[in-house]
């Protein structure tokens, strides 16, 4: 057993160290939005349509920090209930953010309630926490 490990130990250091390597540049690639944007959470909105259906908008600021302009930005929340369960929603709606631009982006906790229903989710979904936003460049 000895013998295989001194004989073959360049490739088991090269190998673990490939690995290393990708699993460091994921890593960094599945943060690149928060160096991109700077997500704000601003305020809540109660409303009222006219209908008489009641809604709650959370409030958000994203800013585009790079030279770049970006398409089909959505936020992606994970979403908490009373019974432990936990999903993710993407929400808000696309849009274009050009470089440099702040745009306000609301999300809709009726939306979010009709999801649940959608995809057999719990209905007593208590709060969500932004995961990350989804862009393209």
């Amino acid at each position: 057993m000895g013998t295989y490990i001194t004989k073959y130990k360049f490739w088991l250091i090269g190998l673990l160290l490939a690995l290393a390597i990708i699993l460091i540049w994921s890593h960094y690639k599945s943060k690149d939005w928060e160096r991109d944007l700077t997500v704000e959470f601003i305020d809540i909105e109660y409303s009222t349509t006219l209908k008489g259906e009641e809604d709650t908008y959370y409030i958000y600021e994203i800013t585009n920090n790079t030279n770049y302009a970006f398409s089909d930005v959505k936020m992606v929340f994970k979403c908490f209930s009373y019974g432990g369960e936990t999903w993710l929603y993407k929400g808000g709606y696309n849009s274009y953010l050009p470089q440099g631009a702040t745009k306000e982006f609301r999300i809709s906790e009726n939306a979010i309630l009709k999801f649940n229903e959608e995809h057999g989710k719990s209905k007593n979904y208590y709060k969500h926490e932004l995961v990350k936003v989804k862009y393209k460049k």
